[in-house]
């Protein structure tokens, strides 16, 4: 008798096999059609036995007790309300299990009636019933419809390749069960489209080569001919190529030139596979490891030059410090210059005021030709950057370029910013000496003669005004 939801699914199976029932199944019901009488009663007891409610209806949609089940009312539909707990969801059917791997969004942890052995994709756990595991989806793949090109208004490419990548490897256990049988039909197709250049119609592929290669996938007896070795070198390729998000274009690119180049157009696809599926990786994978190494050098010679060409930037900016402090000590000089002659007096104001103004102008010359120097080699290690140095991580380009070009300016900046200062203070000299200039070389002789007053003159005493001596 049938008494577990397992017993009652492989019913519904025969039944559907047997064309004596069709099934449709939701997450939360089983609706059944076109039963006769007998097998609606026998429904009725077995979903009893189970634990669940099952209501009928017959052919004019008018509800039904079990006890009124008669041929003459017939045929009749049941709808079978399953326990949906335990479960993200719990597949009674086989039919249901091919209804729920075809929807778009199928995720999460499933339990079926028909499953003996657990197995999980990318996005799915598939458990026999009453079991199940803790599950988390996979990280994120680029997507197919990224990379194949689809001409048909029907879309066949799947949007997202971790539901049809297996976790594991495909034994002979799981390659007999039921449920997997059923999920290894949908996914051989999904497979084929997403590792082609381009999808034509339902029914062809193409893989660029060269040489260009379309070939017919048979979806009637695609996963019998393509046998278990071939399924696993399918998904082996199909896991290859979409591993990484990255790499994803140009791996994908070389696996099709590479099936393109080792498969002949009268082979079928399911043989192509089945046969020469896993040197047509091996030999994709050298392809992808020879340019890696290829680009590895490039990268390599790419990291020389840019530490050349930062050890050539450090130096002239050291070269435009020292050249910008050499400039800086002959204003001084010139200042001290400036500043003696105009206290003597022996040079005329507009003389000193020129040259002042025109040492101040070399300094700002010099020190803003610096600055635009190093605001140039800015903006065009910025560009180096977002166009030729995007794969060096960021902590390692700040390392090789930022801190060292920041290092060497700073210096360059201080100077500069004396020289500035020092120009300044030309340009106020300048402007005195025009405004208050020196004394004349005449009114200067006054002045010292003024300070100093002539000795008084020495007389000599006449005899007609000396005193005579009183004689005794």
């Amino acid at each position: 008798m049938t008494s577990t939801p397992i017993e009652l699914g492989a019913l519904l199976d025969g039944w559907v096999t047997s064309r004596w029932a069709n099934v449709v199944e939701t997450p939360a019901a089983v609706t059944v059609s076109r039963l006769v009488a007998a097998n609606a009663q026998k429904l009725s007891a077995a979903v009893l036995r189970v634990g669940w409610t099952c209501d009928f209806h017959d052919e004019a949609g008018e509800p039904s007790r079990p006890e009124d089940i008669h041929d003459d009312f017939g045929p009749f539909v049941a709808t079978i309300k399953k326990a949906t707990d335990g479960a993200d969801r719990r597949i009674l059917t086989l039919a249901g299990l091919k209804q729920a791997i075809s929807e778009p969004e199928a995720q999460g942890i499933w339990q079926i009636a028909c499953a003996r052995e657990g197995f999980a994709s990318g996005t799915i756990s598939f458990n026999p019933w009453g079991r199940g595991e803790v599950f988390a989806p996979g990280s994120p793949r680029k997507s197919p419809l990224d990379i194949v090109r689809e001409g048909s208004e029907l879309r066949l490419v799947p949007a997202d390749i971790r539901k049809w990548l297996l976790r594991g490897e495909v034994t002979e256990t799981i390659w007999s069960d039921t449920a997997f049988h059923a999920f290894a039909a949908a996914c051989t197709p999904a497979l084929i489209r997403s590792l082609a250049s381009e999808v034509v119609g339902q029914g062809n592929v193409v893989f660029l080569g060269p040489p260009r290669l379309s070939m017919a996938i048979s979806s009637d007896r695609l996963l019998e001919d393509l046998d278990l070795n071939g399924f696993r070198n399918l998904s082996a390729a199909a896991a290859w190529v979409y591993e990484d998000s990255a790499t994803t274009e140009q791996r994908h690119a070389l696996f099709a030139a590479e099936f393109a180049r080792s498969v002949t157009r009268a082979e079928p696809i399911a043989g192509a596979f089945r046969d020469a599926g896993r040197d047509i990786l091996e030999g994709s994978r050298l392809a992808f490891q020879l340019s890696q190494s290829d680009l590895s050098r490039e990268a390599i010679k790419a990291q020389g030059d840019l530490r050349k060409s930062i050890a050539d930037d450090t130096a002239k900016a050291a070269e435009g410090t020292r050249t910008l402090a050499g400039a800086v000590s002959v204003a001084i000089a010139t200042a001290i210059t400036l500043v003696a002659a105009r206290s003597t007096g022996t040079v005329q104001p507009w003389v000193l005021a020129l040259v002042a103004t025109v040492v101040a102008g070399y300094l700002l010359v010099v020190a803003g030709s610096g600055w635009a120097y190093l605001h140039l080699q800015n903006q065009l290690r910025l560009q180096w950057r977002n166009r030729f140095y995007r794969f060096v991580p960021a902590e390692d380009y700040d390392a090789m370029v930022t801190r060292p070009m920041q290092s060497a300016a700073r210096p360059y900046h201080f100077v500069g910013l004396i020289a500035v200062l020092i120009a300044c203070a030309l340009c106020w000299l300048a402007i005195q000496v025009m405004i208050e200039p020196a004394a004349t070389p005449s009114s200067n002789s006054n002045k010292a003669l003024s300070a100093h007053p002539p000795p008084a003159q020495n007389t000599l005493t006449s005899p007609a005004t000396t005193t005579p001596s009183t004689q005794p």
